[in-house]
């Protein structure tokens, strides 16, 4: 008499899919964010673009999230080298064989539509910082604190490495210079300028949250401009606690 017991190929299908999950669920999800500098790539030679790609490759992620609206993410490379800086197009290119997702946020109005000359010269972001600048007689009422921070935040760009971007000062300098900012602002004529500079923080934060949780037990590195890194770096902490690993590769 044959006693082998036979289980049915979709028993064990089932089994090996809810052992994937249950594996997922408990693994927990690595988060780096790391702070770039956009144009100061170029004169910094701590922390040149090749070095930030360099970093990319032996961090080696998953996913990676880079500072690009989503509405254009899928766009060419000479149509976002018109739009984005150049180390979200390049890093967005260069490691094309994984997971992209574009975080970047710039105003409701231009939700949805995809990025063209016409919208950088009509968004209300760029009317708003003009109208500030333009006003000199508001600018003289300015707190010396605001430069002082300011000149601060760009004497750490101009020769700080990847890992004193990430890990250093740079974090603390820049929300104070925005807690002082809207203490200026606030209740200003310029005050929407503020507000649409916080908005953008939280708006690509959020879009960052949303990334994790589409990913869970992945490797995820998001590419963002080193002022947003922070508030990132709180929202990621308020949203996931413990259930994530963040920033372990700059520890």
């Amino acid at each position: 008499m044959n006693n082998k017991i036979t289980v049915p190929l979709r028993f064990v299908y089932v089994l090996i899919v809810v052992l994937f999950l249950f594996s997922c669920k408990n693994q927990k999800t690595e988060v780096t964010v790391c702070g770039t500098l956009h144009g100061y790539h170029k004169k910094n030679p701590e922390y040149s673009y090749q070095s930030l790609y360099q970093f990319i490759e032996t961090y080696n992620p998953d996913v990676i999230g880079v500072e690009i609206r989503t509405e254009d993410i899928n766009s060419t490379f000479n149509f976002l080298s018109n739009y984005y800086p150049r180390e979200m197009v390049e890093a967005a290119n260069r490691f094309s064989d994984r997971k992209i997702y574009g975080v970047d946020w710039w105003n409701a109005d231009i939700a949805g539509l995809k990025m063209s000359d016409e919208i950088i010269s009509n968004v209300p972001n760029i009317a708003w910082e003009r109208a500030y600048q333009a006003d000199t007689i508001f600018l003289k009422r300015k707190p010396n604190i605001i430069d002082e921070l300011f000149k601060k935040k760009i004497a750490i760009v101009a020769d700080a490495s990847i890992n004193e971007i990430v890990m250093g000062d740079y974090d603390s300098l820049n929300f104070r210079y925005y807690t002082e900012l809207g203490n200026f602002l606030i209740n200003s004529p310029h005050e929407q300028l503020y507000r649409s500079y916080m908005e953008r923080h939280e708006m690509i934060a959020q879009r960052m949250v949303n990334v994790v949780n589409e990913n869970p037990g992945k490797k995820i590195m998001f590419l963002t401009g080193a002022d947003h890194q922070v508030y990132a770096k709180m929202k990621l902490k308020d949203a996931f606690g413990s259930q994530i690993q963040l920033n372990a590769a700059f520890q």
